[in-house]
C-alpha cells in the first residue's frame, strides 16, 4: 500500500510556506506549487534539486543564473550566452537583493522566464538578455548551448 511521506508542516502552496515562523533546521514541508519536498536549511527553503548560494545581484524567480566564483567568494548571477559552462539552472527562491540568500535548481520542472512563446517539446538555450532564456525553435537535435526541453508552455 501507498504512504505519503511524512513531513513536519504537510503539504501547503508556496505563499503559505513563505509565511511560516520558527521553523528548525531540518524542519520539511511539501510544496504543493512545485510538487516537491523542501527543507529548511535555517535561512531558506531548499530542495533535493537545488544549490543554495548568496545572490551576486537582484534575482528573480524563473530567471537563468550561473555561479561565479571571484577570488574564492562565489555568488549566483544571471546567466546569458556563453556562459554554459558555468550555468547553474534558475532561480525558484528568494535572490530579491544582493548578499540574500537565493535557491537555485537545476533539476526539475520549474517555471522559467521566456521573452517569447514557447514549443512543448523543443530545446531551450540561454540567451543574450541577461537572465533570459529561448526556445531555439528546434525538438530534433540539441546543440552545444541547450540547457533543458520545454515541458509546458
Amino acid at each position: 500500500m501507498y504512504r505519503e511521506e511524512e513531513v513536519k508542516y504537510g503539504r501547503k502552496t508556496k505563499a503559505v510556506i513563505d509565511s511560516l515562523t520558527g521553523e528548525n533546521i531540518g524542519d520539511q514541508v511539501y510544496n504543493t506549487d512545485n510538487k516537491i519536498r523542501e527543507t529548511w536549511n535555517g535561512t531558506i527553503w531548499t530542495n533535493d534539486y537545488s544549490i543554495t548560494g548568496i545572490a551576486g545581484e537582484a534575482l528573480l524567480e524563473g530567471q537563468a543564473v550561473h555561479i561565479e566564483d571571484v577570488s574564492g567568494n562565489p555568488k549566483v548571477k544571471l546567466a546569458s550566452t556563453g556562459q554554459n559552462h558555468a550555468f547553474l539552472g534558475l532561480v525558484v527562491r528568494g535572490g530579491a537583493s544582493i548578499g540574500d540568500a537565493v535557491v537555485g535548481a537545476y533539476k526539475g520542472k520549474w517555471n522559467a522566464y521566456f521573452e517569447e512563446t514557447t514549443t512543448h517539446g523543443n530545446y531551450f538555450a540561454l540567451t543574450s538578455t541577461s537572465g533570459v532564456l529561448e526556445d531555439d525553435g528546434t525538438n530534433s537535435a540539441a546543440s552545444f548551448h541547450t540547457t533543458g526541453v520545454i515541458l509546458e508552455n
